[in-house]
């Protein structure tokens, strides 16, 4: 019995790390992830046309989802009014934060990443029941629980860097900004479920189309957009 449970889970594992999709999707990441920190970290005078730039593509993403579908015509264009603010707003918001403390918009890039990577590992190699099979039938709770521990981890990594302490509502606000994260990812599975699509484009090897890889931070963008117009950041961050 030992015997096997060893092969089970040395396949799994083969399975995680040694695929053809895998190691595109991580030099796809670290290309995209490590120009995008460059631009972040620089502080530039492009970082405005940067993000609008992005924010125009996933417009033509969205775009091109919309009237490649077989849904009416009234359906599709509220779809394609709605989701332009929603990403509009989404971009919107994460800028906002990265105005309030540059830090605080990377920060919260790499809490969104380590949360990807650890719901990833963990669902792989774990796997156990699916959160919504019909919906995305990769995600799993022992990846959701995985992606929430990985982030929680890099959270109170970035309150003692930034404050040189634990400042716990940050590290709850960005636990929160995690969970919601994932959310989003299912809530754009369940829009390409509609649309009867895989993936959103592909301009992005492995990881499919910009709406695929920043499902996230898009979700968790329209809540910083509507937390700043309801609080401001400095009730949580006071940086």
């Amino acid at each position: 019995m030992e015997k096997q449970v060893n092969k089970i889970n040395k396949e799994t594992l083969g399975q995680a790390f040694f695929t053809a999709n895998f190691f595109r999707r991580v030099i796809t990441a670290l290309l995209l992830g490590g120009l995008s920190l460059w631009i972040l970290v620089s502080e530039s005078a492009y970082i405005g046309f940067f993000i609008s730039f992005l924010t125009f593509l996933i417009l033509i993403e969205w775009g091109m989802i919309i009237f490649k579908s077989d849904k009416p015509h009234n359906i599709r264009i509220t779809w394609l009014l709605s989701g332009a603010l929603y990403f509009v707003l989404g971009v919107f918001g994460f800028y906002q934060l990265y105005e309030y403390s540059s830090l605080l918009g990377i920060s919260l890039l790499l809490l969104i990443w380590s949360t990807d990577i650890g719901a990833y590992f963990a669902g792989k190699i774990i796997g156990g029941p699916r959160i919504a099979p019909r919906i995305s039938p990769n995600k799993t709770w022992s990846g959701a629980i995985g992606g929430t521990l990985s982030a929680s981890t890099t959270a109170l990594i970035i309150s003692a860097y930034l404050y040189e302490r634990f400042n716990w509502p940050m590290v709850a606000f960005l636990i929160l900004c995690s969970i919601l994260g994932q959310l989003g990812d299912l809530f754009e599975s369940r829009v390409k479920r509609y649309f009867n699509i895989k993936d959103s484009g592909k301009i992005l090897p492995g990881h499919g189309g910009l709406i695929d890889r920043l499902d996230s931070l898009l979700f968790v963008g329209v809540f910083l957009f509507l937390f700043y117009a309801i609080t401001g950041f400095a009730t949580i961050f006071n940086l």
